[in-house]
């Protein structure tokens, strides 16, 4: 019986034990001779299914669906209600979706919009940064879109706010419309508008 084992552990195997490519008959494949298994009794499965039991404490419940039996744990006992997806899924088959007629995200609820201007919480006035200020003068005037010095017309990097008085004051008026190119003479000097 000895020699049998030993011969099905080293066949295929090379002079230092390692499998060789051509090995077919793996020892550690489903149904190989050595790779039979112990099956436990049915006296042991339960024992070993109570010890389980008793590690993490469990609750029996009724699943709703098909009325079985089932244990939960503890944390899960007033949540569970099902004993599978499958009898969740059937339970839940001819009844209406919960959004069913309402439109739109979070739908149902009525939204409350953020406030906006000196009514949010976080408004600061003139304290403002400079990024913030272009921020309102964009939302309050909109993108610019033609140079009111040479007339071009472009989107986006293109034209720009600049600012006419240079301290960034928090008033519509203080702002005019240029395109980039203007936009750099004017801050450098070069270009004077009233």
């Amino acid at each position: 019986m000895v020699s049998i084992k030993l011969k099905f552990m080293f066949e295929g195997r090379d002079n230092k034990g390692r499998f060789t490519k051509s090995f077919a008959g793996s020892p550690f494949k489903v149904g190989h001779k050595l790779n039979l298994g112990r099956k436990c009794k049915e006296e042991t499965r339960k024992k070993i299914s109570e010890s389980n039991m008793n590690a993490r404490p469990r609750v029996k419940i009724i699943c709703k669906n098909c009325k079985k039996e089932i244990f939960v744990w503890t944390s899960k006992k007033d949540t569970a209600k099902y004993c599978c997806k499958k009898c969740q899924f059937e339970s839940m088959r001819g009844k209406p979706t919960w959004n069913k007629g309402l439109k739109g995200f979070r739908a149902g609820e009525k939204r409350d919009y953020m406030p906006r201007g000196e009514k949010h919480w976080s408004y600061k006035g003139d304290e403002v940064q400079y990024r913030a200020l272009h921020l309102w003068v964009v939302n309050s005037l909109g993108q610019p879109c033609e140079c009111s010095n040479c007339g071009k017309t472009g989107t986006g990097r293109q034209m720009h706010w600049a600012n006419k008085s240079g301290k960034y004051l928090r008033k519509l008026y203080d702002w005019i419309r240029l395109c980039s190119k203007c936009h750099g003479k004017y801050d450098s000097g070069k270009l004077i508008i009233n």
